[in-house]
């Protein structure tokens, strides 16, 4: 398992300057799971479903199990106690407590082809294969509705209430289960996906005829409302997936990005590093932690975190601490080097942006930095580390000064202690760490 911490400041920064601001940590953790090609994934009783072309998969407390060896391409559940696997070859597994115990054909239906799309009720199973579309009952086996006449790539199916929606790649089509009644496409943007929110909104994802992505969502089918699009919205790019929190807030995909929806605004939480990328599922665990697959890279479970800002934490030493000095925390480096951790290295930038702006608003302030060794080995030389805890002084001065005008360098003095002030006396990481003194 591979960890990935990086960190994102929830305002637009200007000129460099942390504005008042809300300020998270993503932290990613990687499962690298035994396949190639991730297609679908569900959240389901603590544990994580994966389908792939190289069976299906339930994840639990870090350890995969393999639970089909067919080749599954989406995952569905009814009433959380029954699993429906869709598989490359028209037929459907059905699991209860991670066991096998029915298999649905409907090759004669689709064809020996691979189900698209799958949905399920309480009573029946809807499946999509090209340009078909069957519904079974999952009591008796009986057909009750085959359409053979949609034209189109089926992408995603929902069921609300008595009304049928196809996303499709022409279009998204309704039928209502009442009337009987078929209608054109309620709108003929190209569908990725549909999803019904806890507070029984649709939410679409396309891209419309002008090859423009687009959101839109409705409560009633009729009355279709569009999400504004920000400037920095990138005209080529496919929001995938999407998930809703418990506060109406609603978290979106695309290819490597992560952005957030609430009260009709839409914002880029984050861009993800290069190897991150072909991200096709989400899957929430709570409003802060989540699954997103990517259909070559892996699983990743994202934790959002909110972290105090050091800003604030210097106010408090000026009223509250006499000694005025505070540690950086989770700021580390590895052994015996000024280069700092995987883990930190975003962390420091955005710790030098916030204390390169309180000193700018703070004209009258100057700060020590003062960098700290681990205990060192034998052959190692008090003067190597006391060198070495300087150059660490001097990596977070010269990250703060690029944030200022070089006029206010002056401001910023180091001053390294070596190993003579370890936290353990027994040795650690802690111990190599990096602390601001406001004089």
């Amino acid at each position: 398992m591979k960890y990935l911490k990086r960190s994102i400041i929830g305002i637009i920064l200007i000129q460099a300057l942390v504005v008042h601001a809300q300020q998270y940590e993503y932290i990613f953790t990687k499962q690298d799971i035994p396949t190639s090609i991730i297609n679908d994934i569900l959240w389901l009783d603590s544990n994580l479903y994966i389908a792939t072309n190289k069976g299906a998969f339930k994840l639990e407390k870090d350890t995969f199990q393999q639970i089909a060896y067919e080749k599954v391409n989406s995952i569905c559940s009814m009433d959380n106690k029954y699993l429906y696997l869709a598989t490359y070859e028209a037929t459907v597994l059905v699991y209860q407590n991670d066991k096998c115990f029915d298999r649905i054909n409907v090759e004669n239906e689709l064809g020996k082809k691979m189900i698209s799309a799958s949905t399920v009720d309480l009573n029946n199973l809807y499946l999509a294969a090209e340009g078909k579309l069957v519904i079974k009952n999952i009591h008796s086996k009986r057909i009750l509705h085959k359409n053979k006449k949609i034209k189109s790539q089926i992408r995603s199916i929902l069921i609300n209430k008595d009304d049928l929606l196809i996303g499709t790649n022409k279009g998204l089509l309704h039928e209502n289960f009442t009337t009987k009644k078929k209608r054109k496409p309620l709108f003929e943007d190209n569908i990725y996906t549909i999803k019904k929110s806890p507070f029984q909104e649709i939410w679409v994802l396309s891209r419309t005829n002008r090859l423009l992505p687009s959101i839109l969502y409705s409560k009633n089918l009729s009355d279709w409302k569009k999400l504004h699009l920000p400037k920095e919205v990138d005209r080529t790019i496919i929001f995938r997936d999407l998930e809703f929190t418990s506060d109406r807030g609603v978290w979106l995909i695309t290819n490597n990005e992560l952005w957030f929806a609430k009260n009709n605004e839409l914002k880029k939480e984050y861009t993800f590093p290069k190897e991150m990328y072909a991200f096709n599922k989400i899957q929430m665990v709570n409003d802060s932690t989540f699954w997103i697959s990517s259909e070559v890279a892996g699983l990743y479970k994202i934790e959002k975190k909110q972290i105090p800002s050091l800003i604030v934490n210097f106010k408090k030493i000026l009223t509250n601490n006499s000694n005025k000095s505070i540690v950086l925390s989770n700021i580390f480096f590895t052994k015996d080097t000024v280069t700092f951790t995987k883990e930190s290295e975003a962390l420091a930038n955005r710790y030098s942006k916030e204390i390169a702006h309180y000193l700018l608003e703070n004209r009258s302030t100057k700060i020590q930095i003062i960098g700290h060794t681990d205990i060192g080995q034998s052959e190692q030389s008090e003067n190597f580390l006391l060198n070495l805890s300087i150059n660490r002084a001097e990596i977070i001065a010269n990250l703060i000064k690029d944030n200022l005008p070089i006029r206010e360098h002056y401001r910023i003095t180091t001053v390294g202690k070596g190993n003579r002030q370890p936290i353990l006396e027994k040795g650690g990481a802690v111990n190599r760490r990096v602390e601001i003194r406001i004089l």
